[in-house]
């Protein structure tokens, strides 16, 4: 019976899988399965940027201060980032693919809950929603399934996948958004319950219980990290230690990326509506095509042209010359949006890249029965960054305000790349 029930999960096997044991280092997921995954990451993500266009009025509508709207976006990486030290025990004890499922519903009751806002009245509402959403969002679960799916030779490759399918999530929430907008407007829903503001969420409840219904069907649970194995001829077998020195290089660069982009989200969208006189629907095909257009470039194998540490310093100098081009000028609305749209995509390219590169590396440097502990801890800080920049943004002027921030942090991590240059590797 035990060889009957071995030689089906053989069969049941996916043709495209590469086997862990016979080729580790080249070992990569199945294709259905990983796409089941990364839509997750592509669902919360929509999630997270689906208010962005309208978070400044739906704050107005409930009480609060524009300002604060920038909060509001912010919360939600912030939260993510406090839940993700948890997520080791409980990706250590049940599976994958169970914890997903079940995210999605917990996904679903907060969305349900942003767009109760209006009805309820209270500001308050929304801002719970929105952490609601952040403890069970971050890109520890996709990363861990590429960690656990794929070996040293493709980690970074499937890493910069997971970069390009976040970038679409920035892409397709604002989107989203102005598809809402444009729905609500034409259908003439303005009531408490459904209106532009509210419907985001509504729209995004309904796109988890999809999510949830294709991780059921071809997601495909993956190996958990190896344990330490007895090492004939030696006394002790205890796990390697975890390198400490060499990830906290590497997370600096981790935490000030996604600044730059929770910066850029808030800021643009600021930008495009009280400075530019940009309509709600206008603002979101503005910032959701900006994403877009740098999703493409996300394919380029750089993974097979730079090391990662040399990728850490190429794209590091490119977000910083990027910053170059958001400083203001006297012109006309067509060329201050298109100088400035060209040095969005540059950002946007540059910071993916960043993440891939940075992401890939923290994944290669502990030993297997501790990375799932340096995959959450990593996540933790890249959405403390991301919420951070998000923050920041609603605090921080249009204009020169802005591009001196970025260029400020960005040439100070340029230059804290160099310093520790031989720390950002993985030890021969």
């Amino acid at each position: 019976m035990g060889d009957e029930g071995g030689g089906d999960e053989e069969k049941q096997q996916p043709k495209d899988a590469v086997d862990l044991a016979s080729d580790p280092a080249k070992a990569r997921p199945p294709t259905a399965s990983f796409l089941a995954c990364v839509a997750y990451v592509l669902c919360t993500v929509s999630a997270f940027t689906i208010c962005i266009p309208t978070s400044t009025r739906y704050v107005n509508s409930l009480g609060g201060v524009s300002s604060v709207a920038g909060v509001l976006v912010g919360l939600t990486p912030i939260a993510s980032g406090l839940f993700q030290p948890l997520a080791v025990p409980l990706l250590c004890r049940v599976p994958l693919k169970t914890v997903l499922i079940a995210f999605c519903g917990v996904n679903m009751v907060g969305n349900i809950a942003y767009g109760l806002g209006g009805y309820s009245g209270w500001s308050g509402t929304v801002f719970i929603a929105r952490a609601v959403l952040g403890l069970v969002g971050g890109p520890t679960y996709a990363s861990t399934y590429v960690a656990r799916t794929t070996g040293v030779k493709t980690r970074s490759l499937y890493m910069q996948y997971v970069g390009v399918v976040v970038g679409c999530g920035y892409g397709l929430g604002p989107l989203l958004a102005t598809l809402v907008e444009a729905t609500c407007s034409a259908a003439g829903l303005d009531g408490v319950l459904l209106n532009a503001n509210t419907a985001p969420g509504w729209a995004m409840a309904l796109i988890f219980a999809f999510e949830a219904a294709f991780l059921a069907c071809y997601m495909v649970e993956p190996p958990r990290f190896a344990a330490t194995k007895p090492v004939v001829g030696k006394e002790s077998s205890a796990v390697p230690p975890m390198p400490w020195a060499r990830l906290v290089a590497v997370w600096i660069v981790v935490f000030v990326t996604p600044i730059n982009v929770g910066c850029w989200d808030v800021h643009t969208a600021f930008l495009a509506e009280q400075e530019w006189g940009m309509t709600v629907v206008h603002a979101g095909l503005y910032l959701g095509g900006l994403n877009l257009l740098a999703v493409p470039f996300g394919f380029i194998p750089v993974a097979a042209c730079f090391t990662d540490r040399q990728g850490l310093a190429v794209f590091g100098a490119m977000i910083l010359a990027a910053d170059a081009f958001f400083w203001p000028h006297d012109s006309g609305l067509a060329t201050k949006a298109s100088v400035y749209g060209v040095g969005s995509v540059l950002l946007l390219i540059a910071a993916a890249f960043l993440k891939a590169f940075g992401w890939g590396l923290v994944s290669k440097l502990p030993p297997p029965q501790r990375r799932q502990l340096a995959i959450s801890l990593n996540s933790t800080i890249y959405m403390w960054g991301r919420g951070l920049g998000a923050v920041v943004a609603g605090y921080v002027t249009p204009g020169s305000a802005f591009a001196t921030f970025l260029a400020a942090v960005n040439a100070a991590a340029l230059f804290y790349t160099g310093t520790v240059w031989s720390a950002l590797q993985v030890p021969s």
